[in-house]
């Protein structure tokens, strides 16, 4: 009698998401589970007739001590009758959550991907396939949904995720075990899938039986809207990735003007901001994005933010500035001048040199050179960043005003202020990067003056 199980909605998803276009070889997870075990199966009968070849993969987690053993040994035995290449790995995964601080599950998931990346590599397969199932993406939908997600995590599980594929997303459990039933395919029960100390296995076992009493297609229906959601969710990344092409990029920073940024309709803009985020490799929660979207709507120009993983976000009057650099860092030593000498201050990559020769002819006339009356200076002469409290008055008509009030009229962004050197002496401020000299060191005809000489280095 001919077999009448084909697992159609398995073999749909295939087709519609090009799971194995181009394919070659696919290494198939395989826990041993039921789901799992049919996934094997399945694809031991479909990708033949694809000219695919077939390899499985076993990670044991050593959880659960000689069950997890037995788990093993069943995946080889069955595996060896079938011929089916097959590659094992083991972890303690127990410790490997101790030393990472992720909880077990999540530490199983990261040991169990990392095995199957580079299993994949050395065999040189082009897909791994995995046996998430229609009740799985329930799961996820439902979890996510409670954690408050966007659409991302709303849309669960993606059916291929870079060369991973999951053929049975839309594929429910009770044909799942008539299909091995029908081939007369044993599997494993794993013990912890009946307890409820993992928030997964509480919403398997008492939110989603409850919610199929009263919605009994509900797991279908929650994969139908997840890929309703996915498709738009995909259409507004595209969208965003064409803007976010427009933004000023370079291996240290993200620019985009707030004029630009606001014009866009919410969705892109978050996106723009996540996108931000992942120039630096750094995945922005959506706490995160509000709070970016706050500052640069926020009305305070040298507004910043201090991000996740060193990234700030940082106003420049009419731009937002994403950068990994900490701006306290971005400052630079109070340095002495010594008369006749170069004093080089690399963080500001400016050399200076003091003459009090009124004879300039021996400095070089290419360097940027500024004359002070000598009569007015008092003490030493320091090149340092500004102080608070510092004032300035460049115009004997105009008045005095601190540099705080100086730079933010100039419209100078935050960023920039603690890299404008000030020289001064033991009274205060003799000269402004960019402003100029203070009047009581302007010169008069006849005056006596000292030279400051600066040149890049």
């Amino acid at each position: 009698m001919s077999q009448k199980i084909e697992l159609k909605a398995a073999c749909e998803l295939v087709e519609k998401y090009h799971m194995l276009d181009g394919a070659e070889k696919v290494l198939c997870a395989v826990s041993g589970g039921a789901d799992s075990m049919c996934l094997l199966v399945f694809l031991s009968e479909i990708l033949p007739k694809k000219g695919v070849q077939l390899a499985a993969a076993h990670f044991n987690h050593k959880l659960r001590g000689d069950e997890s053993e037995r788990d093993e040994r069943f995946v080889s035995d069955f595996c060896e009758s079938r011929g089916i290449e097959l590659i094992v790995d083991s972890a303690d995964v127990a410790s490997l959550s101790k030393q990472s601080g992720r909880s077990v599950e999540d530490a199983a998931r990261h040991a169990r991907y990392a095995f199957l990346e580079k299993t994949a590599r050395e065999l040189g397969v082009d897909r791994i396939a995995t046996a998430h199932t229609v009740d799985d993406q329930l799961e996820t939908i439902l979890m996510n949904l409670a954690r408050g997600s966007g659409t991302k995590g709303l849309a669960g599980i993606p059916p291929v995720r870079g060369m991973i594929i999951r053929p049975f997303l839309a594929v429910g459990r009770e044909e799942i075990l008539s299909y091995l039933a029908e081939r007369q395919i044993p599997h494993v029960e794993d013990s912890t899938n009946e307890l409820d100390d993992a928030a997964r296995n509480a919403v398997r076992h008492k939110v989603v039986p409850a919610l199929k009493d009263i919605y009994p297609f509900i797991a279908d229906n929650a994969f139908r809207a997840s890929q309703l959601i996915r498709a738009d969710d995909e259409f507004l990344d595209e969208l965003a990735e064409k803007r976010f092409s427009a933004f000023t990029c370079s291996e240290k920073e993200v620019v985009v003007t707030i004029e630009a940024l606001a014009s866009e309709p919410a969705p892109i803009m978050s996106r723009l901001v996540i996108l931000a985020g992942n120039r630096f490799g750094i995945s922005l929660s959506q706490t995160h994005v509000e709070s970016v979207l706050r500052l640069a709507l926020s009305s305070d120009p040298s507004a910043s933010l201090s991000l996740p993983e060193g990234l700030k976000a940082y106003r420049k009057y009419s731009e937002l500035h994403f950068s990994k650099e900490i701006e306290g860092s971005r400052s630079f030593p109070e340095t002495e001048l010594i008369p006749g000498q170069w004093v080089e201050i690399k963080e500001l990559g400016r050399a200076f040199f003091l003459s009090s020769d009124p004879d300039t002819s021996k400095i070089n006339g290419s360097f940027n050179i500024f004359f002070f009356k000598k009569r007015a200076v008092c003490g030493k002469i320091l090149v340092r960043p500004r102080k608070t409290g510092d004032t300035f008055k460049p115009d004997p008509r105009g008045c005095r005003k601190t540099l705080k009030k100086l730079f933010i009229e100039k419209k100078i962004p935050l960023s920039e202020r603690e890299l404008i050197f000030v020289v001064a002496d033991d009274t205060g401020v003799l000269f402004v990067e960019g402003f100029g000299a203070d009047e009581r060191v302007l010169n008069d005809p006849g005056d006596e003056r000292i030279a400051v000489a600066v040149k890049n280095i």
